[in-house]
Order: structure tokens, then sequence, then C-alpha cells
């Protein structure tokens, strides 16, 4: 039996992501202001973890209609996630985007924090209509017990689920389940999972000081050739939503 105990969304691509209880369905299967916000460089390309490591460090709330990023030292900045400011074209993979810039203070917190000149922007409803198959990360607890034992037996401490950026975290079943069924049905609605997750160098990324380490990375490249229903180097599966909406506590039928 397969249950959620954990729904994330990460409203700006790359910083922290937001724990919910319910999260809404946007009609492509992705979840509502999920990735809706980029931090783009000054040509408007999308920048992230693997650009500025310390995006990794950056927590943000959204709340009453208010994005909020802070710094670890309690420093923040805040935008109305309605903000009407200047249009501009950013691009993201190669696509481009019509987006709507957040403003200079949102710039001048973000270039203070990364060392380098940025921008805030918001693309809304477009972050989820671009050609992409499969947007949401779903993972499981076993799977991440799984790896955190074969990390402590090579030495290396446990790694939080933080580290691995999951929209959605369930429990029950065996290790790498999520890997094995092509759909998980709840009451009103389902998880229709389609690819497994090949994981990059964003997972060994330190989530207290953005150091880059050698795990788990590596140890996710071992155990994923060690399953005919893996990928290399996959952790995780990828995912629509099938419904409106998924709730903490939902339990597969």
């Amino acid at each position: 039996m397969l249950t959620i105990t954990d729904l994330w969304i990460y409203p700006v691509k790359s910083l922290g992501g937001v724990h919910l209880q319910s999260a809404e369905a946007t009609p492509e299967g992705s979840l509502r202001h999920d990735r809706e916000w980029l931090v783009v460089d000054e040509a408007g390309a999308m920048l992230w973890q693997g650009d500025l490591p310390r995006m990794t460090l950056l927590r943000v709330g959204f709340a009453e209609g208010m994005l909020t990023i802070s710094t670890p030292d309690g420093a923040s900045v805040s935008v109305a996630a309605g903000h009407n400011g200047a249009p501009c074209t950013v691009t993201q993979y190669g696509n481009s985007f019509a987006a709507i810039d957040a403003g200079g203070e949102a710039a001048e917190f973000l270039s203070d924090w990364l060392g380098q000149p940025v921008r805030l922007v918001r693309i809304g409803d477009l972050a989820h209509r671009w050609p992409k198959v499969n947007p949401l990360h779903v993972l499981t607890h076993a799977s991440i017990a799984a790896l955190n034992e074969r990390l402590a037996a090579g030495g290396t401490g446990p790694m939080p689920v933080q580290r691995f950026r999951p929209n959605v975290l369930l429990s029950g079943g065996s290790a790498f389940i999520e890997e094995r069924l092509a759909e998980i049905a709840f009451d009103g609605a389902a998880l229709v999972l389609r690819e497994p997750s090949t994981r990059c160098e964003l997972v060994n990324i330190s989530l207290k000081d953005a150091a880059i380490e050698r795990e788990p990375l590596r140890t996710i490249a071992g155990m994923s050739r060690e399953r005919e229903t893996a990928r290399r180097g996959s952790f995780g599966v990828y995912s629509m939503i099938r419904g409106p909406s998924l709730n903490v506590g939902m339990t597969a039928d």
C-alpha cells in the first residue's frame, strides 16, 4: 500500500522547495506554481544549481499571494505572485518564453547573494505548457532508505530527501517500486509514472554549505546498473497527475 507522505513545489527553479499538505494540479498534469519563476543571467538564459551552487542555500516561501526568497542568515525579498513588471524574453533548455521581470529589488538581492548580475522572472502558466511530458518527480521512502544503507556501507552519512527535490514522496512498498509501476491510483486522482529520472551533479551539492561532494551520485549510478527497471544513474521516476489535486495522506486504491 502506497501513501503520499509529503508534497513539494519549487516555485523558483533550482531554489528551495515549499512543503504542502495539498497541491492543485494543472490541466497539463503538473503542480500549480511549480517552477513558474526562473533566475536568469543578463542574456535571459536560465540559471540552475549546476551553474551557481549557492542557489541551493536559498529558501522559498509562497503564501497569501507572495513569493519570498530568504538567505540562511535571514535576509529576504518578497514579490507579489501576480507582479506586473516589465515584459522580457528568456530561454530555458533551448526554448524561448515570454516572461515578466520581478523588478530591481529582487534582482539586486539575488545578484548580491549569487555574486553575479541576475534577474528573477516569472513565466507563470507557460511553465506547464512547453513540450515536456513528465513534469513531476516521484520518490519513495524505501528507495531513499536503500540508497542510504548502501552509502553507509561505504562510509558516507545518510542523504536528506531534499537532496533529490521530489514533488511527491510515498511510503509503503519495496525499494524502487516506483520504477515497476505504470500508475498509482488514489481516490479521485492518479500518478501516471512515465520513466526513471536520470540524476545529475545537483544531488551532490550540500544543502548546508553548497559544497560539491562525491556522493550520492556515484552510488546512485552503481545501484542503477543492478536494476533492469532503471536507467543509468536514475533515482526516482518522472510522472504526471491525472485529476484535480493531490493531498498528503492519500492512499493508493
